[in-house]
């Protein structure tokens, strides 16, 4: 359980970065 919940955090934070990438217009 532990280790998904990671892979979870990791592929929701990898997402978060490539909106960041993203521009904002």
């Amino acid at each position: 359980m532990r280790g998904r919940n990671m892979s979870n955090l990791k592929g929701l934070y990898k997402e978060r970065q490539a909106r960041q990438t993203q521009p904002k217009d």
